[in-house]
């Protein structure tokens, strides 16, 4: 069987930062960390995630974010960091 997996793409804005996609059904989570603002995660599969960003020098994180990922194609998540 074989299951239909999206490209999320990541743009960060105030600095480098990883950011994680947790599954809001449970189980998924996927990470990146940004290099010159932006990095990608490979077959992320569809649904409802809740995207979150830690800076990498430290700092406030900002609030996390809904995002829907479809089934296939890609998705650009955009955060800004306080």
């Amino acid at each position: 069987i074989a299951f239909a997996q999206a490209r999320v793409r990541v743009q960060v804005e105030g600095g480098e930062a990883t950011v994680t996609l947790t599954a809001d059904a449970g189980g998924a989570t996927h990470r990146c960390t940004t290099r010159g603002g932006a990095c990608t995660m490979e077959g992320v599969g569809g649904g409802s995630y809740v995207a979150t960003a830690q800076p990498a020098g430290g700092g406030e994180a900002p609030a996390p974010r809904r995002v829907m990922v479809g089934d296939r194609g890609d998705v650009t998540v955009h955060l800004r960091l306080r």
